[in-house]
């Protein structure tokens, strides 16, 4: 049963908690979220409402119901807010025992986070709180409750939303509060806002505080506008006379603004001992009670001068732990304080928090006096261990707060520009941008400004507009010296900005820079622009023309390894989009997997996403479908939790394999993902990509006009000449087609020829065997199908070589047309590519009907195709589950599945079903 409007309840740890009346909706709500947990079915809701409004309440209640719930808790605090992962801490600490059923990496990293040691990456620590969730959820369901969400330090927060995401599957319920107006997690989640109570729920609220008459109530109500809390204290406050209405009620009551000024009477009333004990025990935050005696004691106090604010309510004593009856005591007792007060409280804790750097760099920050020179030390210790650890955001904010010390200009804007590429890094850039232009505003132009810029420009250049990036950064170059290696940097950002926008000055920007490199004579310099200079020129459609510069660029693989820095991943990036262009495919297979590989061991989330995006890219042109839509997905759904980036590469090339696999209106979505960011940020090289999806996924729905008008535009954005060469993205076979079943034979006729000139200047063999297959569709000539075919066998593109057999099957007869009509018939079946299986069977007029045999990129989601290809490599479910960064249990949850959709029953059957997919 429902629980009834008014009712006493107790937690799961037995306290009495105050009675909850008029919340029948949401509690309502709140057991459906405990009742999917039962059932196996992840969820996660957030309560929003005011101060007072009963939020705490409400959570209280829930832990109540979930008796048969194993209760994971954390609540931020205003006073720890600037302290990274104290909320995740006490979320985890009280858990330690559990740690011992978890393999080693996630054993160690919890043993680490509870007791405040080295911190790991962000997808670390969220994998090791997500198997800690798991653990727990085999044995009983599990409630994790997150009160004053808005408090709760951004670490933590990044930490549970990692984690969160990766529930599905798992017996696990995530409630949390947070006041309105505030971020929350980027999720698939349940809001509910929470209002003042109604009249009658109002009246049984007061009357828990004595007998009142109905219309006293009534104006209580309406005077606190239904605020549990406020209505609580008024009842409380009241006379006999004035509760029955035969006195009037006081002329001010606490309502509004009012609130925390009635909350406030009762820290005045207090003494000065006990005031200060209470802003002592304010700053400590969510700490262990025995480093709050600690530093009570390093002032002079102990925790008997608490008893006072106890006796008054303002704080409770529980099972040893001291805690305030309601968050803004703690805010009113600290913004009370005196400043001198709270310096000296601060110097207190940093004494007691010597075992744990952050709470103690944060401490002695706040709690310095002239000389900073021992919280500077801390916070850099702090910032420069989270950076060598990969949390990036943790880092932000020890940079940041460092700023804040530091007295020269020059100083806090270079140490701005850490905090603000630690947040890029970190894959939050609404943190990045404000903290890049903050640094770039405190200093004039010069070196520093210009390195502050390029550093901005970097994380505008995926964010914001391509001209406006361009303009910003080429403008700096003319405050610098004329050899400084800021110019070199400045321009190389500039000339990737051009190229990414499909601007034809990429080259000439890069140019640029090279010259300069060259003059500064620094090694890495000069292989940072010259890479440039050559991924541009290459892109440009320069080709062969380039060899010498494309044979030292391949030299660049080697470097690729987990231990690299962020300026060689950056060109490792280039490296492998290179060799996709070139059609090197083994080699930016490697290149991306190293890639991965290095990008998470440093927890550079964007970087990984991008290599995800070109691996699956590569997967696509080579028929591997599977390993394409699994790590396409992946890099859509991580820049999906992102606003400013939304929409993709692997946006676009996820379209385009579910526009093959028949999927068409999941293709338009992310298609116009694509088209929508790289129309917005000018990026014309996102554009054409979206738009050759959505053209693609025109013509295989039969649309042909549409197609025209899509893969079109690209081909007008090519003649501008910011990429010319074929290889950067493969839709000139699409148009061609569309153009010929649309009857614009001229226009498919000058396409052929400008694609025969390309495929001489650039050696790609793909624009050579399309532009083959577009002689043999315009003169009927087998001969050219048949070199079309050949060519594409030998590069290793069965679906488009599978499309040369279709045109040239047409142009056979008898025996040698059916023949080949079935392996064609084989090819789309094994790839999924349902339009063209369709197409080919009403072609054949029945001659090859048979049997149709799902592919398995079809049949199984993502998700699912990239755990069953991590068990194909060979990977136990372990360390499969660590390679996708999700949990144990969801892998064997979708292997389950996998099972169970392909008729199979092992990894053997499931190692050779892949193989026969992906070889």
């Amino acid at each position: 049963m429902w629980p009834m409007e008014r009712r006493s309840t107790h937690d799961a740890g037995g306290r009495v908690t105050r009675p909850l009346v008029g919340r029948a909706p949401q509690q309502r709500l709140l057991g459906d979220v405990l009742e999917d947990a039962r059932l196996g079915r992840s969820s996660v809701a957030v309560i929003v409402g005011e101060p007072g409004i009963g939020k705490t309440a409400l959570l209280d209640d829930l832990r109540a119901r979930a008796r048969e719930f194993i209760v994971l808790h954390t609540a931020g605090a205003e006073s720890e807010r600037a302290i990274p992962l104290a909320g995740v801490q006490r979320l985890v600490a009280p858990h330690a025992r559990r740690f011992d059923a978890l393999t080693t990496p996630h054993r160690e990293v919890l043993r680490s986070m509870a007791t405040s040691g080295e911190p790991g990456t962000v997808p670390a620590m969220g994998l090791a709180v997500l198997e800690l969730l798991a653990e727990a959820s085999d044995e009983r369901p599990v409630l994790v409750v997150v009160d004053d969400l808005h408090w709760v330090d951004p670490a933590s927060v990044e930490v549970l939303a990692f984690a969160l995401r990766r529930l599905e599957g798992h017996r696990v319920a995530v409630v949390a509060a947070t006041r309105p107006g505030t971020a929350m997690w980027d999720l698939d989640l349940v809001e509910m806002e929470l209002g003042g109570l109604d009249r009658r729920s109002a009246h049984a609220l007061l009357s828990t505080t004595g007998v009142i008459a109905g219309a006293v109530a009534q104006r209580c109500r309406d005077a606190c506008g239904g605020n549990p809390l406020t209505l609580l204290e008024v009842g409380r406050a009241l006379t006999a006379d004035q509760r029955t209405g035969v006195r009037p009620l006081p002329a001010l009551l606490p309502v509004g603004d009012r609130l925390q000024r009635w909350l406030s009477e009762r820290i005045d009333g207090l003494s000065e001992r006990s005031g200060r004990a209470l802003t002592m025990m304010a700053l400590a935050g969510n700490t262990s009670p025995a480093l709050l005696a600690e530093a009570l004691q390093r002032v002079g106090l102990d925790t008997a001068d608490l008893d006072e604010a106890e006796t008054v309510r303002v704080i409770t004593h529980r099972d040893g732990l001291f805690e305030f009856a309601h968050p803004l005591y703690a805010t009113i007792a600290v913004h009370r304080a005196e400043p001198a007060v709270r310096r000296a409280s601060h110097r207190a804790l940093a004494a007691a928090s010597a075992t744990t750097p952050e709470r103690r760099a944060w401490h002695l920050t706040e709690g310095c006096e002239g000389d900073v020179r021992a919280a500077v030390d801390a916070l850099r210790e702090v910032a420069e261990r989270a950076t060598r650890q990969g949390a990036h955001l943790v880092a932000a904010e020890g940079w940041e707060r460092l700023a804040g010390l530091l007295a020269l200009p020059d100083d806090r804007a270079r140490t701005l520009m850490l905090a603000g590429t630690a947040a890029w890094d970190g894959g939050r850039p609404d943190l990045a941008l404000p903290l890049l232009r903050a640094a770039r505003g405190l200093v004039p132009p010069g070196v520093v400004r210009a390195q502050v810029t390029d550093a901005l420009g970097q994380v505008m250049g995926w964010t914001g507009s391509a001209g406006e990036t361009i303009r910003l950064l080429t403008a700096e170059v003319s405050h610098v010296p004329a050899e400084d290696p800021v110019a070199v940097q400045l321009l190389v950002s500039a000339a990737r900005v051009a190229s990414l926008a499909a601007r034809p000055d990429a080259v000439e920007l890069a140019e640029r820079a090279e010259q300069i490199a060259i003059a500064t004579g620094n090694p890495l310099l000069v292989l940072t622009a010259h890479t440039m200079g050559t991924h541009v020129r290459l892109v440009a459609g320069e080709g062969a023309s380039i060899a010498a510069r494309l044979v030292e660029l391949d030299d660049l693989g080697g470097l690729v390894d987990k231990g690299i820095g962020r300026p060689l991943i950056e060109l490792a990036q280039l490296l492998g989009f290179d060799l996709m262009v070139r059609e090197r495919w083994t080699q930016a297979r490697a290149t991306f997997a190293r890639l991965i590989d290095a990008t998470r061991a440093s927890s550079l989330v964007g970087m990984e996403s991008f290599a995800l995006a070109m691996s699956a890219e590569v997967a696509w042109r080579t028929g591997r479908w599977s390993h394409a839509r699994g790590e396409a997905a992946a890099d859509a759904a991580f820049h999906a939790q992102i606003e400013p980036l939304h929409g993709t590469f692997g946006d676009a090339t996820l379209a385009r394999v579910e526009a093959a696999l028949g999927l068409h209106d999941a293709a338009e979505h992310h298609a116009r993902l694509a088209i929508a960011r790289g129309d917005e940020r000018e990026m014309g090289s996102l554009s054409a990509w979206g738009r050759h999806a959505l053209g693609f996924n025109a013509l295989a729905a039969g649309r042909h006009d549409e197609a025209v008008e899509h893969l079109g535009w690209i081909w007008q954005l090519e003649r501008s000449g910011g990429a010319t060469d074929p290889g950067v993205l493969w839709w000139h076979g699409d148009l061609i087609e569309a153009l010929l079943e649309t009857r614009r034979r001229d226009d498919a006729v000058r396409l052929v020829e400008q694609l025969d000139i390309q495929a001489r200047k650039t050696g790609r063999t793909w624009a050579a065997a399309i532009a083959a297959r577009g002689r043999g569709l315009l003169t009927g000539d087998p001969v050219a199908l048949a070199d079309s075919v050949a060519l594409l066998v030998e590069l290793d593109a069965p679906f488009e070589a599978a499309r040369s057999r279709l045109a040239l099957a047409m142009l056979l007869e008898g025996d040698a047309r059916r023949t080949m009509l079935a392996s064609v018939l084989a090819t789309f079946e094994v790839l999924g590519a349902q339009p063209w299986v369709e197409r080919t069977r009403a072609v054949s007029a029945g001659a090859v009907e048979g049997p149709h045999t799902p592919s398995i990129t079809a049949m199984l989601s993502p998700a699912e195709l990239r755990v069953a290809l991590a068990i194909r490599r060979g990977l136990s479910n372990r360390e499969a589950a660590d390679a996708l960064a999700i949990s144990t249990r969801t892998v064997d949850s979708h292997l389950r599945t996998i099972y169970r959709k392909l008729g199979i029953n092992s990894r053997t059957q499931l190692a050779w079903r892949v193989g026969d997919v992906q070889s």
